[in-house]
Formats: structure tokens, sequence, C-alpha cells
């Protein structure tokens, strides 16, 4: 921790009237009265602060429910008597919901913190795992699929921003290429387990209590061990500490400066900005729509696998999970392929362009690459 002194020169906190002061902090006039408080001292990390997410050990900072019920498909059909488009819907309800929850934790993440948001959305997504597994008709799973996937996305846009929060630049895409791959293959191991699940004669509920035992697991893990990361909110929670401990009431953090939005402003923000956003920015356009679509072909193959090798070469259930492996396998390919090859090369242009950023652009040659192979693919399998 940095040492307490209302100098400007202090390593720990500095007086926003200096004129050392970084352009990056928040600035209060000569003349503010915050709270009756004058002369207000801010509170920010030292080099060596233990608060600090990025001064964490390593070992600490390096510590697939979408798809599994595709294994289940025929059980769902005939206990709900669906159709096979009402199956494929109550599959795909949980993907629809990661298009809701992102705006909401995002945001909020941002205002209240990374574990405010992530702890009640996984609390709720075991809940919603228990409602699903118990549902009783086809509106209540499809219901409980809905609410699942809406608060499970919330690792969605939290987990990148926690990987930001804790690593440099330098390392951070080494992390981020890591999420990635573990996010893929969630998806893509599901309906082999799901398939070996259904092989073995279990009913289509324990898919679900599985799910619930996971979620479980995972709700407890990120409650005991996950510290808060998102450092704003610890300089804040910083300096309501010195504040309670010192009886001192100058000392605050820059959060705890800036205005606070009114709720139609903080609405705004967490609604219709993104949507603003993608309006107003081709390249965000651009990748969204490639996102979207590779992301609609993955779970398309999701459904036709089962049409096309159960029915079309009378795979069994558990071998048909088999079918996903190479989804996996190619996963890993392209994860050795970045590691190995990308990556590096990424390195070298940066200290070509340095000391400007590298330009967007260049993250696409993995891209121009794989689009091509991405036709061919499909082209392949119909």
């Amino acid at each position: 921790m940095g040492s307490i002194s209302p100098a400007p020169e202090s390593s720990g906190y500095e007086s926003p009237l200096s004129e050392k002061q970084d352009k990056s902090e928040v600035s209060v006039p000569e003349d503010s009265d915050q709270d009756g408080v004058s002369d207000i001292l801010i509170v920010k990390f030292s080099a060596n602060d233990a608060d600090d997410p990025r001064n964490w050990s390593g070992g600490y900072r390096w510590t697939f429910a979408s798809s599994v019920p595709a294994g289940f498909a025929s059980q769902l059909l005939v206990h709900f008597h669906l159709d096979a488009e009402l199956v494929a819907l109550t599959i795909t309800l949980f993907v629809m919901g990661f298009c809701v929850g992102p705006i909401l934790w995002g945001p909020l993440s941002e205002q209240y913190g990374r574990r405010a948001v992530l702890i009640p959305c996984y609390t709720l997504f075991t809940a919603f795992q228990v409602g699903a597994a118990l549902s009783p008709n086809t509106a209540a799973i499809m219901t409980f699929r809905l609410l699942g996937g809406i608060t499970s996305s919330a690792a969605h846009p939290i987990a990148p921003a926690l990987i930001a929060d804790v690593w440099e630049p330098s390392t951070r895409e080494k992390a981020l290429t890591y999420l990635g791959f573990l996010s893929f293959i969630g998806p893509t191991l599901g309906p082999l387990i799901g398939g070996y699940m259904a092989a073995g004669n279990l009913r289509w509920q324990w898919v679900f209590w599985m799910l619930t035992i996971l979620a479980g697991t995972c709700t407890l893990l990120i409650t005991c061990t996950q510290k808060e990361t998102y450092r704003p909110i610890i300089l804040a929670r910083k300096a309501q500490r010195l504040r309670n401990e010192t009886g001192d009431p100058r000392y605050r953090a820059p959060f705890e400066l800036v205005q606070k939005s009114t709720i139609a402003a903080t609405l705004y923000k967490t609604l219709a900005k993104p949507f603003v956003m993608f309006v107003h920015e081709p390249a965000l356009i651009a990748t969204t729509a490639y996102l979207s679509f590779i992301g609609g072909c993955l779970y398309m193959m999701f459904e036709a696998f089962p049409i096309v090798f159960e029915e079309g070469h009378h795979f069994k259930s558990s071998s048909l999970g088999l079918m996903y492996l190479p989804l996996t396998v190619g996963n890993i390919v392209a994860l050795i392929f970045y590691l190995c090859v990308t990556q590096p090369d990424y390195e070298r242009k940066a200290k070509r362009y340095a000391p400007n950023p590298v330009p967007p652009e260049e993250r696409l040659t993995m891209a121009i690459w794989a689009a091509p192979l991405f036709a061919i693919a499909l082209f392949w399998f119909g």
C-alpha cells in the first residue's frame, strides 16, 4: 500500500491540485468543496500495491451448457410432444439469451464491480437449471433455457474485462486466446457428453441436473476465490477504508469524484449506446456480421449432425457425439497456430510500427486465411 500523506508527490495518493497530476486523473477546481471537504486527496495504486490486480501472483491470475441437450433431442421431442423445429428452438434459446445478457451485465460490472455481477448471475443460472430439470411443460423449459442463457452470458463481457484488469497488454493477448479456446470447446464437447448420457438410458432431466452441479460448483469457486478486479471499484473501497481508519474525509478515489449519471443516462449507456455504436461503426458492423454468421453456422451444425449421421448414416447416440470432436481438434490447431505464428508476427509488427499503434487491420491476417477454408469445409460437408 502506498504511504498516506497529503503531499502532492506522495507515491500512493496525490492531490488533484498538483501541477504534476496526470491528465487522466479526475481534476477538482481549486474552489471546489466536495461534501464540505477541500483539499481532496486522490487515492491511487503505488508501484507494488498488493491491492492492484496486476500485482497478483501469476499462478493466481491463470487460475458447455449451450449444446449439451442436443444429445437428448429425441427424448425432448417425445416427452413434450414437440416437432423438430421446437426441439431446435429449445436448444438454441440458450444462445439467444447471449444477445440480451451482455448488454446488461457489461455496464453493470463497471458500475458495481465484477464480483457483484458474476455471483448473482451464476447463482440464478444454477437455479434456472433446476427449473429446467423440473419443467412440467414446453413453455417452462423454454423459459428456463432463455433465462439460463441470459444469466450465464455474464461471463461473455466480464471474462475479457477481467483479463484486461489483471494482465498487462503484453500478456493480455495470450490470456484472451486461451479464454476463446475454452469458450469454444464447451459447445463442441456438450453433444458428446449428452449423447453418451442418452446412450446410457439416462432421462433427459439428468442433463440439467449435471449442469446444476457444474454451475453450482462454479458459483462456489467464484464466491470463495474470485477477488474483485475492477480497479476503480478497488480504489473506491480503499479510499473508504482509509477514511474509516484515519478519520480523514479528504481521501477520495477518482471513481467517487465522477458525477453520478441519472437513471435515464444510465439506461441510455446500458441499452441504447451499443446499438448506436453498431450503426455508426462500419468496422463493428462487419465484425459483428461475420461472427454472427460463424456462430449461426456452428449451431446449425449442432442441429444438422443428428439428421445427417443418425438418420442418414445410422449412427448411435453415443457414436454421434464423436462427430463433434473434429471441431475441438480444429480449435486446438487454431490455438497452436495463433500462439506460434500469428502472435509472434503481431509482436514484430508492434516493434515496426512503434511508437504508433499497429493498424487494426493487421489483426485480420488469420481470418483472411480461415474464411475461405470455412466456406470450403461447409461445401465439403454438404
